[in-house]
């Protein structure tokens, strides 16, 4: 009885701890806006859901994130980086997937309080629904977020120099890397991290049977690019199933070290078709690993290097406590022993390192490289271990030398940004970093030549990086055509517009219904003279509108097919059944009437194939 009052007593004393001394503040949106801020107003304690919350809430990563908010706050008022301190606040919406956000105004009793300076967590209601033994629950998600706000209160905002949409795989701007996969290592460690064992179990049970899951999808998407004339039903469900792909990464890619290997590229005679499949990163490629540049610039391994450096002995590396006394609100109640444990240790040395070396808006160089050298001249005894985990997070000896960002803009582009809307909208501008761009980046210019991708990149790896635009289009050996080509690119130096949160879910629908017309016209122009000439052939009456009635019907099955592939796993036995029914209603009809409709058979039999062709 003493034993189970004890634990009751530890949990209230916890939950007054987050709740109670205002640590975290759950907010619910009323619908207004004010200044062009959400204007929130603060959940009650007799609102069902503040219960939820708290349950939720006050355990595992979720409450030490929690926790590390109020100390880092402590330490940047000391070094007078923020005029004042707010309390970690939670937005319950209606808004998709998470976000940490900046400026937000309560509503208390009609009063309104502006709150430029504080940042919140914008996530979804049903997050308090989910299961936490699940990958992409809150478990993980409310750390990742919380990353995000540790980062805008240390480093400020920077300018974003690429337009495409970040993922973990996928090689992008240095700063965006840096900031997305700091962020991202939350999730690992949230997993890893995990005290209750079932959970643990549970999510990397979760982790394999999703692994299993979408295979035969990665197949299907790989087939969409390799071969002509597909109807592209892969590529338009990737809603359905690149998110968990995204989740699965973010802990198996760290786990197994693949995230050390760059995303394997595909032929197609449409380069900006190859830049769409290797920006989905789908696939590694195990025969290499990455560069240099490419891995300063792929968040899956900053989030690796982040994660296994919480992982190993540096958080047992304690230094004097005068060293974490900037970290605590008042000196006098500080015990070391209770306040400063292993992961908490290294968390604070990361935030020392933070805002004493790293720089986002240095462009001279990345800011991993700035993380690493500033950690070695804090940490000094800590350099073989630091360097070691950068080589088992990346696959790479550690150098302090990374070529310099030569960004460039090419004016002559069908630049998809979003891969999960891969039919568009597609802009005609790619912005990428000349010295981090890759053989695709490079057939991707209008006008230069296969031929010479080998001999520019040589002489690229040859210098170290070129210096200027000038130089770079100055590669002996290099024919005119390609010459031209790098005349032709901009040289861009300014933020570039971000559109992660801009890109509409409506092109998810859009875009691919256009081009499900598209290619169904095409083909259906071959399926009309394969019925023209079956009619001829069986002597069958032929009329204007069964031409017509035979487009809508290939269409409404393009349509199905689609939806059918978005909503189960068993697509291509689906339609299967519904086309046998449909053949044999025809041949039905034609034994009874004694006259078969060989030209409808030979149609819904074709389009059958060009279906499966589709589907497989």
């Amino acid at each position: 009885m003493r034993k189970r009052i004890g634990l009751l007593l530890i949990f209230f004393l916890s939950a007054m701890m987050v709740f109670g001394e205002g640590t975290l503040v759950l907010l619910v949106p009323t619908g207004e806006k004010y200044d062009g801020m959400e204007v929130f107003r603060k959940l009650k304690a007799s609102d069902p859901m503040f219960f939820k919350a708290r349950n939720k809430f006050t355990r595992g990563l979720v409450a030490e994130s929690i926790y590390l908010h109020g100390v880092l706050q402590n330490y940047l008022l000391k070094k007078r980086k923020i005029q004042e301190k707010y309390p970690l606040y939670l937005a319950l919406t209606e808004h998709q997937g998470g976000w940490a956000r900046k400026g937000l105004v309560i509503e208390d009793n009609g009063a309104k309080k502006i709150l430029k300076d504080a940042y919140y967590i914008d996530i979804h209601q049903k997050a308090l629904e989910q299961n936490p033994a699940e990958l992409g629950s809150y478990h993980q998600i409310i750390p990742h977020e919380i990353g995000h706000v540790f980062l805008g209160l240390l480093l400020g905002e920077y300018d974003i120099l690429t337009a495409k949409v970040h993922y973990f795989c996928t090689q992008t701007d240095p700063r965006v890397a840096f900031s997305e996969g700091f962020a991202e290592s939350f999730q690992y460690v949230a997993i890893v991290t995990e005290q209750d064992q079932r959970i643990k179990r549970s999510i990397q049970e979760n982790a394999k049977q999703l692994g299993l899951s979408f295979t035969r999808e990665l197949h299907a998407f790989r087939r969409e690019f390799s071969w002509p004339g597909r109807l592209g039903f892969y590529r338009a469900s990737m809603p359905k199933w690149y998110q968990d792909l995204e989740n699965y990464r973010r802990y198996n890619f760290i786990e197994s070290k693949l995230i050390q290997r760059p995303a394997r590229s595909i032929e197609n005679s449409d380069p900006w078709l190859q830049k769409l499949y290797l920006d989905a990163s789908v696939w590694p490629d195990i025969r290499r690993f990455r560069t240099q540049e490419n891995a300063v610039a792929t968040e899956g391994v900053i989030a690796a290097f982040f994660g296994f450096m919480l992982q190993s002995n540096l958080k047992k590396n304690y230094y004097p406590p005068e060293y974490y006394r900037d970290f605590l609100p008042n000196d006098s109640s500080f015990i070391f022993e209770r306040e400063i444990y292993p992961l908490r240790n290294q968390y604070l040395k990361i935030f020392t390192v933070f805002n004493k070396y790293v720089n986002l808006n240095n462009t001279s160089t990345p800011p991993i490289i700035q993380f690493i050298e500033g950690y070695l001249r804090e940490y000094p005894t800590e350099e073989q271990i630091v360097k070691a985990i950068w080589k088992e997070a990346s696959g790479l000896d550690y150098s302090a030398e990374s070529a310099m960002e030569l960004w460039v803009v090419n004016p002559k582009a069908k630049f998809i940004p979003w891969v999960m809307s891969s039919f568009g909208p597609k802009q005609a501008e790619y912005p990428f970093d000349l010295n981090a761009a890759d053989s695709v980046d490079l057939i991707c210019i209008s006008g230069f030549k296969p031929a010479d991708v080998p001999v520019w990149l040589e002489a690229r790896k040859q210098k170290g990086g070129f210096s200027s635009l000038q130089e770079a289009s100055s590669v002996p050996g290099l024919s005119n055509e390609s010459v031209n080509a790098l005349n032709s690119l901009r040289l861009i130096s300014n933020q570039v517009q971000n559109n992660e949160e801009t890109l509409s879910l409506t092109s998810l629908i859009t875009y691919p219904l256009l081009h499900f017309v598209k290619m169904g016209f095409l083909w259906y122009l071959i399926l009309a003279l394969v019925y023209f000439l079956v009619a001829r052939i069986t002597h069958y009456p032929l009329q204007p509108l069964n031409f017509l009635w035979n487009f809508l019907a290939f269409n409404l099955f393009i349509l199905i097919a689609a939806v059918v592939t978005f909503v189960i796993d068993k697509n291509i036995l689906a339609i299967s059944i519904l086309v046998l029914m449909i053949i044999a209603i025809h041949v039905y009809k034609g034994y009874r009437k004694k006259t078969y409709n060989w030209p409808a058979i030979a149609f819904t039999f074709g389009m059958a194939l060009v279906l499966a062709y589709s589907l497989y």
